[in-house]
C-alpha cells in the first residue's frame, strides 16, 4: 500500500511529537495498580516497618520533641517555637497522642501511621506506572526515614501527595487546597519552604485569571492570602532570635548577602546530595529541563530548589531526612505534572519526555539499598546508648533513684523514653529532659565543675548520683574538647585524678554509632584528694 508524502512526513513527526490528548487515557488506565497488588504491596511494606520500629533504638532528636510537647502547655507551645527550630504541627499532634493516652509509645505509633498514609494514598492515588508505585513504597523514606524515624519530616511527604490529589481541583476548591498548604507549612522548615514555591505557582495562576477577566476569582484570591498569612506567621514563629546556637542564621548581616546569594546558587545540588554536590546540581538541571513544560510546574520547582539551597548552604547543614523532603516535592512536581497533561495538553518533543520515567525510576530505585542498609543497620548499631544506659540502671535496685548527668546535656535527651529518673543539665543548672541551645546555657563546663554538680546534688538529696561522660577523657589530653553549639569541655590531669578518685565507672557503653558514654556513679564520703593534699 503506498503512503503519500504529506502522510509519511506526519508518521515520522508523530515517533518524535507526542500528542497527550491520545495517550492520556490509555496511559491512566495502564497504570492502575490493582487492589490486590495494592494490599499486598502495602502488607509487606507495614510488615517491615513494624519489625524494624520494634528495634529501634531511639535518637535524641526524636525523643526531644516528645518531651518539648509533653512538658509545655498547648498555648506555650505556639509561643516557645523559636528556641526549638520546628513549627507547631508535629508538636501538636503529638501532644493530642499525650492527651489522650498518656503514653510515650504515641511516637512511634504516630509516625508509622503517618508514613502509612502517605505510602497507602501514593499507592493508590498517584498517576505512576505499578513498578514505579512498588519501588517507592520500599524505598528509604516511607520504609525507614519518615516511619521508624519518628520526627516532623514524614508530616510533609503525607502533605505533599495530599496536595497532589487535591491539585485538579484547586481552582474549583481552593479553600481545601489552601489547608493542606498551610499544614504543609507547619510540618517542617523545608516545608516551609516548598509551600512558599506552591504559593508562587497559585499566584501565578490568580494573576492569569485576572488579567483574564474571569469570573470567580475571588475565592482564589483569597484562599492565597491566607495560605501567604499562615506562611509569615509560621517564620515568624520560628524565626530564631540572637540568644539561639543551633543555627548562624541568626548573625547574617546585609554585607553577608552578594556571599550568601552566590553560595546559593553555585551549591543548588546541596540538598538533593550532600556528599557529591556537584553531581546533585546536574541532577537538578535535568529535572528542570523535564519540568519545563508547565509553567505552574516550573515556578515550584525553581522557587522551591532556590530557597532550599539558600536554606541548607546558609542556616542548616543537609542530611537525609532533608533530602527526603526535596524528594518527596520532587515526586510530586511528576505527579502534577501528569495532571496538567490532562488539563492542558501540549505537544513535546518527544525523546525529553521519554526520559521522564527513567528519571523517576532510578531516582525510586537508587532509594530501595539505602532503606535495606538503614533497617540492617539499626539492627546492629543503634544511633546512641540511652537505652543500654536505662538497663543498666533499672538492673541495679540501688540505683533506683539515681539522679543522672549528661555531658554532653543533650546526649541525656533519649534517656527519659526508657528511664524515668530525673535528669539534672549542669551547664543550665537545672532539672530537665531537654536541652536548650541557647546562650542561657554555659558555654564552658570543666569536669572539676562536673564533679562539684554531682556532690551538691548528692548532699542535696542524698540520691545517687550517675556521671555519663560522652568524651574521652585522657591524662595526656587533648584537655579542650569544642563540640556542637559552642560548646567547650575542659579538664587538667588533676581535675582528671581527682575525678577517677571520687567516682566508681560502673560501665563503658560504647557500641552506638553516636551517643556513647563512660558511665560513673559518685562515691559516698569526702574527697580522698583533697584529704591527701591537706595532710601534706
Amino acid at each position: 500500500m503506498r503512503m503519500g508524502t504529506p502522510a509519511l512526513v506526519l508518521n515520522i513527526r508523530a515517533l518524535f511529537v507526542r500528542d497527550e490528548r491520545v495517550t492520556q487515557p490509555e496511559t491512566q488506565r495502564s497504570k492502575a495498580l490493582s487492589p490486590i497488588a495494592t494490599w499486598v504491596t502495602f502488607a509487606i511494606y507495614e510488615t517491615i516497618v513494624i519489625t524494624v520500629a520494634t528495634h529501634h533504638v531511639f535518637w535524641r532528636d526524636e525523643i526531644r520533641q516528645l518531651t518539648f510537647a509533653i512538658d509545655h502547655p498547648f498555648p506555650q507551645i505556639l509561643v516557645s517555637l523559636r528556641h526549638e527550630g520546628h513549627p507547631a504541627l508535629w508538636l501538636l499532634i503529638l501532644k493530642l497522642g499525650w492527651w489522650l493516652f498518656g503514653s510515650m509509645r504515641v511516637l512511634p505509633i504516630v509516625s508509622a501511621l503517618i508514613a502509612a498514609g502517605a505510602t497507602y494514598l501514593f499507592l493508590v492515588k498517584s498517576p505512576f506506572y505499578p513498578l514505579q508505585k512498588v519501588i517507592f513504597a520500599f524505598g528509604v523514606f516511607p520504609l525507614y526515614e519518615y516511619s521508624v524515624m519518628s520526627r516532623d519530616y514524614g508530616i510533609s511527604m503525607l502533605l505533599l501527595f495530599a496536595a497532589c490529589v487535591l491539585y485538579k481541583d484547586r481552582l474549583v476548591h481552593p479553600f481545601r487546597y489552601a489547608v493542606i498548604l498551610i499544614l504543609l507549612a507547619n510540618s517542617n522548615v523545608h516545608a516551609l519552604v516548598i509551600a512558599v514555591g506552591f504559593l508562587a505557582s497559585l499566584t501565578l495562576e490568580a494573576f492569569l485569571q485576572l488579567r483574564e477577566r474571569r469570573a470567580g476569582s475571588a475565592p482564589l484570591v483569597a484562599s492565597i492570602v491566607l495560605v501567604g498569612i499562615a506562611i509569615v506567621a509560621t517564620y515568624l514563629s520560628i524565626r530564631p532570635d540572637e540568644t539561639v546556637t543551633y543555627t548562624h542564621l541568626n548573625a547574617l548581616t546585609v554585607a553577608d548577602l552578594p556571599r550568601a546569594i552566590l553560595k546559593t546558587l553555585k551549591s543548588p545540588g546541596m540538598i538533593l546530595w550532600p556528599q557529591h554536590p556537584r553531581i546533585g546540581s546536574v541532577l537538578i538541571c535535568a529535572f528542570g529541563l523535564l519540568l519545563y513544560r508547565h509553567k505552574q510546574v516550573l515556578t515550584m520547582f525553581l522557587v522551591a530548589t532556590l530557597g532550599l539551597s539558600a536554606l541548607d548552604n546558609l542556616a542548616y547543614p543537609p542530611s537525609l531526612r532533608h533530602t527526603g523532603v526535596y524528594v518527596c516535592f520532587l515526586i510530586a512536581l511528576f505527579w502534577i505534572d501528569q495532571i496538567l497533561d490532562a488539563e492542558e495538553p501540549k505537544k513535546a518533543f518527544w525523546p525529553v519526555e521519554a526520559w521522564k520515567p527513567v528519571f523517576l525510576t532510578g531516582m525510586l530505585l537508587g532509594m530501595v539499598p539505602m532503606a535495606a542498609w538503614l533497617a540492617w543497620r539499626d539492627f546492629h548499631h543503634p544511633a546512641t546508648s540511652a537505652k543500654a544506659l536505662s538497663q543498666l540502671v533499672q538492673g541495679d535496685p540501688a540505683l533506683k533513684d539515681a539522679i543522672l548527668i549528661g555531658e554532653p546535656d543533650y546526649f541525656m535527651e533519649t534517656v527519659p523514653y526508657y528511664l524515668p529518673n530525673d535528669i539534672y543539665l549542669p551547664r543550665e543548672q537545672r532539672y530537665g529532659r531537654r536541652a536548650e541551645f541557647t546562650t542561657a546555657s554555659r558555654e564552658r563546663l570543666s569536669l572539676h565543675d562536673l564533679l562539684e554538680t554531682a556532690r551538691k546534688l548528692k548532699n542535696e538529696t542524698g540520691r545517687p548520683v550517675i556521671i555519663a561522660l560522652g568524651h574521652p577523657l585522657d591524662p595526656q589530653g587533648p584537655f579542650e574538647i569544642d563540640f556542637s553549639y559552642h560548646s567547650i569541655f575542659e579538664y587538667s590531669p588533676e581535675s582528671l585524678k581527682e575525678f577517677v578518685a571520687r567516682t566508681a565507672r560502673l560501665a563503658v557503653l560504647d557500641q552506638a554509632r553516636d551517643e556513647n558514654y563512660e558511665v560513673y556513679l559518685l562515691r559516698a564520703g569526702k574527697n580522698p584528694v583533697a584529704e591527701s593534699r591537706s595532710e601534706e
